[in-house]
């Protein structure tokens, strides 16, 4: 993923939202027949477009269409995690499971009658990758570790047998850019695991150019890799082109605010929480990501100089953040609280 928050970084999070935006197909010797190619273009641009309702469809279609494959469940499962991390909260943990097994058991016939192929060791690394996201925000700390070590090697073992394949390249080299902050959260595993940033953007920047069902998501990380490594130039180009092909995407969004963000243009990142806010608003489970994000923009016209906006803003959130779920109001009513007494000691 992905990114400086009123909250801890969502490290696991961000790997996940850029892992479940790519459909789990080869580059090269892979191929659909043109009218699934385009159902799964078109689930894949649902996801990032947070029309879960029409890439649930389009998910449902294919695994109904062909019970033996497992494009349809990998779908399902993709659109699954990413409304999940759209909202920050697990909304159907059964679905989940039930959809993982799912693609681990069409995958598992697949290979019991033709034998392990780059496809089916990408489709079940990125199965593999996906399920172990979900059990680091149950914290299960060792089965997710175990999970994603497994998903590492299936990736691996996938562009072994097919280097044309640079679907695989998309998690692992978002693993490589992002190994120093899961160094922090899992340094007791993960202290010994090679890997640096920039490869890890070339990787990414492969994926961008040549996957066939990745290469927007690979352009939705770069935002993020660029902007952290200092390529601001490069960051900015990435995030016209995807606010182009996805204005009202929350994903995009998010991506915009942490651009402003680190490019130091607080007033436009403020605009971009706004945007957020507004957007969480209308949505039936986006009640916490409301006030967090109008927190974010409180943070942001701060950091611009406007105080009294900034303060005006906590003290709303400070009301209405009374009606949230006990967690969530004990997390939101307290950074409120915080940030409000710090800009009245102002």
């Amino acid at each position: 993923m992905f990114a400086a928050k009123t909250r801890p970084p969502r490290i696991a999070l961000m790997s996940a939202v850029t892992v479940w935006f790519s459909a789990a197909m080869p580059a090269v010797a892979f191929t659909l027949p043109g009218a699934r190619q385009q159902a799964v273009d078109s689930a894949v641009s649902a996801m990032i477009g947070c029309r879960y309702d029409d890439a649930f469809r389009i998910a449902d279609s294919l695994s109904g269409a062909d019970p033996r494959d497992g494009t349809g469940p990998m779908l399902r499962l993709f659109t699954i995690g990413l409304r999940d991390l759209d909202f920050e909260m697990t909304i159907d943990s059964a679905d989940f499971e039930r959809t993982y097994a799912a693609v681990i058991s069409r995958t598992a016939r697949s290979v019991s009658t033709g034998g392990a192929t780059s496809y089916s060791l990408t489709l079940t690394g990125y199965a593999k990758a996906t399920i172990a996201s979900f059990h680091l925000r149950k914290n299960r700390y060792l089965g997710a570790v175990q999970t994603g070590l497994d998903a590492l090697d299936l990736l691996r073992r996938a562009k072994q047998l097919d280097s044309l394949n640079t679907d695989p390249d998309y998690f692992l080299g978002l693993y490589e850019f992002a190994r120093a902050d899961l160094r922090k959260k899992l340094w007791w595993v993960l202290f010994w695991f090679p890997g640096n940033r920039e490869r890890g953007i070339q990787r990414m920047e492969a994926c961008s150019r040549s996957a066939r069902f990745s290469p927007l998501a690979a352009r939705l990380s770069l935002i993020d890799m660029y902007a952290q490594s200092g390529r601001m130039a490069d960051a900015r180009r990435q995030l016209d082109y995807m606010t182009g092909r996805f204005p009202d995407s929350r994903f995009v969004l998010w991506a915009r605010a942490r651009y402003f963000e680190t490019a130091k243009q607080f007033g436009l990142a403020a605009e971009a929480y706004a945007g957020l806010a507004e957007s969480y608003a209308g949505q039936p489970w986006g009640r916490y990501n409301r006030h967090i994000t109008r927190l974010d923009e409180a943070r942001m016209r701060e950091s611009a100089g406007d105080r009294n906006a900034a303060l005006e803003l906590c003290r709303d959130v400070g009301a209405s953040c009374v009606s949230l779920p006990r967690q969530q109001r004990d997390e939101v009513c307290g950074m409120c609280q915080r940030m409000q007494a710090g800009l009245e000691k102002q």
